[in-house]
């Protein structure tokens, strides 16, 4: 009797297995074998039972990976691979369920050359290097393709490859280490046709230190980083093709604001940008650069050359040669436009003192602030350039012409609210002729 019982027991416990047996080999290939297959290795077994905490039951898994082609029409032959999970439903019998791919990588595409590549990193190294860009000190010790890597290819528009790197970092407040990394960088571009785009992703794949330096934390601090040098590099390579400009040593201050407003009223936007260049105080610039601009300073150079070459009447159209001086102290100007309804700030300073001979001497008059401002409404402007030429600037034949005969000369203070003067009066008397 015992025996007969031990016996159910055991037949029960097989037809149980049976029931929930896992997926052979043979099923799984057979259930992943579709159109266009070239090739599929199944990982080495068994089939694993693994729980999903997502779905809350139990699955049957098994890795693999299989090749189809890659139906690019450029590259007929290309195909890709895909490193992918089988899933099926634990039962009897065991069902298929999902393949999970984890990842796709292509073959058979063409990558670009090396210099094409370096050309790209070269031309955008704030994209390439990300948050190094602002922390490493110096210029890059090398940056350079890793020897012997091949590109791993995504999809057909972006592909990653990996690069080596060597730069100092400031690592505390009195020390530079030298850093060597291995990165991987991912490129893009729009379609199989297109070039790459210069904008990258690179991802820390290996990093170890190297020699250290130690400074005190002034010069540290003194020190430029990366993004610093590579803007002087850019920096350069835009003043290389602007005109070439020798501003004089201004006596005075009045002599500075006549060589000013002509270079404004111009509106040549090289000659423009070679002057203020040249002339903005060191406000204006990075703390360790004399020639990079700071964010302050791109914006007035990029305001002060939209004002001034890019507007539908710039400034040199609605302001005099010598344009009438609304304020005036030491340095500073406040002048206006040629129907004195608007005005211009232009403010300068002596350029930082320089040692000699133990003594503090000042620098050449630097400009210390630009504040231009224009009429822009097609009115404005219709009504600004009504006025026959001659008519309303001193030096082309009068500054206007009021009812008394008289105008105020050009450069003569005035302030900006005076409504007895003559000049006013004068300014009435045009509103009135161009106004119904």
């Amino acid at each position: 009797m015992r025996i007969r019982i031990a016996l159910a027991l055991a037949a029960l416990s097989l037809s149980v297995l049976a029931a929930y047996a896992q997926p052979t080999d043979a099923q799984i290939i057979k259930d992943l074998t579709k159109p266009g297959l070239i090739k599929l290795v199944l990982d080495p077994g068994p089939t694993k039972k693994v729980w999903s905490s997502t779905y809350t039951q139990w699955f049957w898994e098994r890795g693999y990976t299989s090749w189809y082609n890659a139906n690019i029409p450029e590259y007929p032959n290309a195909q890709v691979e895909a490193g992918c999970t089988v899933r099926y439903h634990t039962g009897s019998p065991a069902s298929y369920r999902e393949s999970l791919v984890s990842y796709n990588e292509y073959h058979g595409i063409p990558t670009p050359s090396n210099e094409e590549i370096m050309a790209i990193v070269n031309g955008n190294m704030q994209s390439f290097l990300g948050q190094r860009y602002y922390r490493i000190i110096g210029d890059l010790h090398y940056v350079r393709m890793k020897p012997g890597a091949k590109a791993t290819w995504h999809n057909p528009n972006s592909f990653s490859i990996p690069f080596e790197i060597s730069y100092d970092e400031a690592t505390d407040y009195t020390t530079v280490t030298t850093i060597n990394e291995t990165v991987e960088t991912r490129f893009y571009r729009d379609a199989i046709t297109s070039p790459l785009k210069n904008n990258m992703v690179t991802q820390d794949v290996e990093r170890t230190t190297g020699a250290t330096k130690t400074y005190s934390a002034e010069d540290l601090r003194a020190l430029p980083t990366f993004n610093i040098v590579d803007e002087e590099k850019k920096t350069r390579s835009v003043n290389a093709t602007l005109p070439t400009l020798e501003i004089p040593a201004f006596a005075s201050d009045q002599e500075a604001l006549d060589y000013t407003v002509n270079i404004l009223r111009n509106g040549d936007e090289g000659r423009i940008r070679a002057y203020l260049g040249k002339m903005l105080i060191k406000d204006y610039y990075e703390a360790s650069s004399s020639t990079v601009l700071n964010a302050q300073g791109k914006q007035l150079v990029e305001d002060v050359v939209r004002i001034c070459c890019k507007e539908k009447m710039p400034w040199g159209e609605q302001y005099c040669a010598r344009p009438a001086i609304k304020e005036s102290q030491t340095n500073s100007f406040t002048v206006w436009n040629k129907v004195k309804e608007q005005f211009s700030r232009i403010e300068f300073m002596p350029g930082e003192a320089q040692w000699k001979n133990g003594q503090q001497v000042g620098g050449r008059m630097m400009i210390r602030n630009l504040e231009l401002y224009i009429k822009t409404s097609n009115d404005d402007i219709a009504r600004l350039r009504s006025y026959d030429p001659g008519y309303l600037c001193k030096e082309e034949g009068g500054e206007g012409k009021a009812d008394t005969g008289n105008s105020v000369p050009s450069g003569t203070p005035q302030q900006s609210t005076n409504g007895g003067t003559l000049l006013n009066k004068g300014k009435g008397l045009l509103d009135r002729m161009t106004k119904p």
